[in-house]
């Protein structure tokens, strides 16, 4: 197959296709099949969303991240490279290492690597509501609502569940749990993501994996 990239977010790249996360929801199965690869422009919670439409179509094509958000973990802890070199690889025809992160859904949303509440859920409501001024586009807005929350943090119940050894540690907490964990709760932080879900008892399952392709195929950090 031929290598036909399709871009959801922005970023500056030639010969690809671009369209906005709604559009990209829009798509049907047939459309994206006539893809290669899915380029996503921006952060974590953004990469999750575009798994999330993927997976609602039943096509879930390679995926390229060029990372632009004030959350990139899940780039950062896969060590993925840059895209443009990912790219031109990808065009001259040279190999590309992938690594398949498990995907999982809790009560129906989409997360490749954090679910968390509580503590985590309020840290994300506090920055969430920073957006305000110059604080907008800051990472300040991050690391304001860090001491208010920190004092909580050893009743911190969050769960996570990592693939390819990739976690959160948060302090002195580093929990992992297995398939099938059910959780209590209405708001979730997934993958940066404030979510509403709407029952207050959802099983975490296993929703396949996202083949994310990378330059290097080093193991990340935590292994």
């Amino acid at each position: 197959m031929s290598v036909r990239v399709l871009a959801v977010g922005g970023g500056c790249f030639e010969g690809v296709e671009q369209v906005t996360p709604a559009e990209l929801a829009r798509l049907a199965a047939e459309e994206l099949r006539a893809f290669s690869h899915l380029l996503v422009t921006g952060g974590d919670g953004a990469v999750r969303r575009a798994c999330g439409t993927m997976v609602r179509a039943g096509v879930v094509l390679p995926v390229i991240l060029h990372p632009t958000g004030t959350s990139n973990i899940l780039h950062t802890l896969l060590r993925l490279g840059s895209a443009a070199p990912i790219l031109a690889r990808l065009r001259a025809g040279a190999g590309v290492a992938e690594i398949a992160q498990p995907l999982h859904t809790i009560g129906g949303e989409p997360f490749l690597f954090s679910a968390g509440d509580l503590l985590d859920r309020g840290y994300m409501v506090v920055a969430e509501r920073l957006r305000i001024g110059p604080l907008t586009a800051s990472r300040w807005r991050y690391a304001l609502p860090a001491p208010l929350l920190v004092p909580a943090l050893a009743a911190l119940p969050l769960y996570l569940l990592p693939g390819h050894f990739l976690y959160y540690r948060v302090g002195p907490i580093n929990v992992q749990i297995g398939c099938g964990k059910t959780v209590r709760c209405r708001h979730l932080q997934l993958d940066g993501d404030l979510v509403e879900l709407p029952v207050a008892r959802a099983p975490i399952e296993a929703a396949g994996t996202v083949r994310i392709l990378c330059l290097h195929k080093e193991p990340p950090r935590g292994r």
